[in-house]
């Protein structure tokens, strides 16, 4: 029942008087030993309210000491809320109104993103009801965040982000909706973005690069066509660069492939002709620079993974991996230091979609390529999909995926989740993430969990207009390492509980964590990200060894166009290690009893 004003005004009274009006903390509160001062310079902040999940006042303001502030954007408001970006201040109240119509976020806190340009000496004065308290900016520290107000509030520092440059486009009269980003880095260091623009008046997409770090260079069209989707850029063992993608010819869609030499690109060159879907295509490069694609392949009736590799100029057939019989999906690929390729996917070979990994090997002196063996990563009765697979390390293939309970959305549209005896959870009901090893044939896991905040596994119910069971959603994982070695997990969040049709709209955001020191760090959020729940982030390393990022982000229920921005990491403290492994579950797939079919039915 949604709540009336008036009882709102009563619960925010009372929640004053309880709490009262914390004093002025210049000390945060932190868990972890001092840090030494961080580099001053252009970055984002994130100041959070209401930490201790009650219900307050937080209307406030903000003001910086010796810095800029060049941009301020309100985090997780909701609609009742109110943000003034130009005087910087805000009102906004730390509850959760029952309903849908009520409420856009499952969980109360609120908070508010900076970008500033700080020196040594930069500090952020914030003033709200609950108290005010200090923040010297060059002290945060990247996922470990500052606690003031006892507790009750934080301050913590973000990496980059940036726009696309708004003066690079040759046609400025084409307005589009950007989306897919992909990044390369050359031999020069600059880095180099593809992306898809799809212009909505004329029914189209157009696949564009820029060079980021030349300032008099021009947006290149390199094909325009009804549809397009993931592209993919890299640098090939000459120094070429190369750009890979997917799109229909005569309604079959096929992959292609492009490269720019002497400030031209070639004409569009077709890689696959086979009748059947090519999509979601997945590219890795190899220590000797090789190129290795990994796509989804509908052949007959059903679909595979196939691999191909791009070596000094010679491309390698087909090899094809997978179920004779059952769907693969949605691979990742990585290239270990022996030039072995790693191919993470998930199959419906047992019933229910897991997590597998196969080994491709292929000789340099020929084109044929070679699946070694395959291993069961995830094979549980739960839903375990979109695979994330990193084997640059030392002796060991990380696999990062998501996962909901068993019988995930077959047909069981009930809130309970145990019926005739079966469990089984309705569509997107819950998500998860998980984490493993492959080490000497041996699946293992980590034994520190990953940070996480999940409400509980198995339910008894999940309530489509409550926020009792579920309030977070993680999945979409992504892997990839920085030059010291890092083992970074990029995912997707949203904190919304399970949510049909938010208020103002789906809130999902890229977040970031590695383990250092013996504990993963807070979870970073990758600021400016809110976007659709499918949303991929692109990763690249840059000769110093920084990890550099680009995405898409947008909301159509807020009339945001969709825009691709870009940016990095924030540096981290501490020194990056392995987390210490366990042996995972292993063995068979349970047995999967499907409920009974009592509503709709999909039928071939």
């Amino acid at each position: 029942m949604r709540l009336t004003s008036t009882f709102l005004t009563v619960l925010l009274l009372a929640a004053a008087v309880a709490t009262a009006r914390r004093p002025q903390s210049t000390n945060p509160s932190s868990s972890v030993p001092p840090t030494p001062p961080q580099t001053p310079g252009r970055f984002w902040v994130k100041l959070t309210f209401g930490l201790d999940d009650q219900i307050a006042r937080w209307d406030g303001s903000v003001s910086i000491r010796n810095g800029r502030i060049l941009q301020a954007e309100p985090w997780s408001f909701e609609k009742r809320d109110r943000f003034d970006a130009e005087n910087r201040s805000w009102t906004c109240t730390t509850v959760v109104l029952r309903g849908r119509s009520a409420s856009s976020f499952a969980e109360p806190q609120r908070g508010v993103l900076l970008q500033i340009e700080a020196t040594e000496a930069t500090h952020l004065t914030v003033e709200t009801r609950q108290g005010d308290f200090e923040v010297a900016v060059t002290e945060l520290v990247a996922g470990r965040p500052a606690l003031f107000l006892e507790g009750r509030a934080s301050a913590e520092r973000l990496g980059t982000s940036e726009p696309l440059p708004s003066d690079r486009h040759v046609d400025t009269e084409v307005a589009t909706e950007d989306d897919y980003p992909s990044l390369a880095i050359d031999s020069r260091g600059h880095r180099w973005i593809a992306w898809i623009g799809y212009e909505d008046q004329a029914k189209r997409d157009h696949l564009w690069v820029l060079d980021l770090d030349d300032p008099r260079a021009k947006v290149e069209q390199i094909v325009t066509a009804r549809e397009q989707l993931d592209p993919k850029l890299v640098v090939d063992s000459d120094g070429t660069l190369r750009l890979f993608w997917a799109a229909p010819e005569a309604g079959d869609w096929e992959l292609w492939t492009a490269t720019r030499q002497r400030g031209r690109w070639s004409a569009p060159q077709r890689l696959t002709h086979a009748e059947g879907t090519d999509f979601h295509l997945a590219v890795a490069q190899g220590p000797d620079r090789s190129v290795w694609l990994a796509w989804q392949a509908f052949r007959g009736r059903n679909s595979d993974i196939h691999v191909r590799r791009l070596r000094r100029g010679r491309w390698s057939r087909e090899l094809a991996i997978g179920h004779p019989t059952a769907n693969e999906w949605e691979p990742s690929i990585s290239v270990d230091a022996d030039g072995r390729a790693w191919v993470g996917y998930d199959s419906y070979r047992n019933g229910n979609y897991d997590v597998f990994l196969t080994c491709v090997t292929g000789r340099p002196e020929t084109d044929v390529l070679e699946a070694k063996h395959t291993v069961a990563v995830a094979a549980t009765a739960d839903f375990e999909a979109h695979a994330s697979v990193d084997a640059t390390g030392r002796n060991i293939v990380w696999v990062a995926y998501d996962a909901a309970g068993p019988n995930w959305g077959k047909d069981y549209s009930r809130d309970v989740t145990r019926f005739h005896g079966n469990y089984a959870e309705t569509l997107h009901g819950s998500r998860r993430l998980e984490l493993r090893a492959l080490v000497d044939g041996k699946v293992l896991m980590p034994a520190v969990p990953l940070p996480q905040k999940l409400n509980r596994i198995r339910p008894r119910k999940i309530l489509h207009s409550d926020t009792d069971e579920y309030r977070r959603f993680y999945e979409l994982p992504h892997l990839t390492r920085d030059g010291r070695g890092r083992l970074w997990l990029f995912f997707r969040l949203n904190r919304q509980g399970y949510a049909g049709h938010p208020r103002m709209g789906a809130n999902w955001e890229f977040y970031a964590t590695t383990f250092v020191d013996g504990a993963w760090l807070e979870p970073i959020l990758i600021p400016m990200t809110i976007g659709r729940q499918n949303q991929r982030i692109a990763t690249c390393r840059d000769a110093d060894g920084r990890l550099h990022l680009a995405w898409s982000t947008g909301d159509h229920f807020r009339d945001w166009p969709w825009r691709i921005r870009f940016g990095r990491v924030p540096d981290v403290t501490g020194e990056p290690a392995k987390p210490p492994l366990v042996p995972a579950p292993t063995g068979p797939p349970a047995i999967v009893v499907e409920p009974d079919i009592r509503s709709w039915t999909i039928r071939r």
